[in-house]
């Protein structure tokens, strides 16, 4: 029983990374429209001046939250599920 949890558990997790990996495509894909619609507003390509674009920072910013989200779920579940929190 506990051999079946925890491949649960695993194949859950796996689902789990592999929904936030299509996230992050998704989040990405609509920041690439967002980046078109702040170098409109702004008259540029240039990174720097792009970046100035305050929905551009912004949605950046959430993209950037879901990353580190990915990344912290990616390294600490697998170590979770062990019942390793320390």
């Amino acid at each position: 029983m506990v051999g079946e949890i925890s491949a649960d558990a695993a194949a859950a997790r796996e689902d789990a990374l592999r929904q936030l990996r299509e996230a992050l495509r998704a989040v990405d894909a609509w920041v690439g429209f967002v980046r078109q619609a702040a170098e409109q507003r702004v008259g540029s390509t240039d990174p720097d001046a792009v970046v100035s674009d305050p929905a551009y920072a912004a949605a950046l910013g959430l993209w950037e939250a879901l990353h580190a989200s990915h990344y912290r779920f990616a390294s600490r579940a697998a170590a979770i599920e062990a019942g390793e929190v320390g």
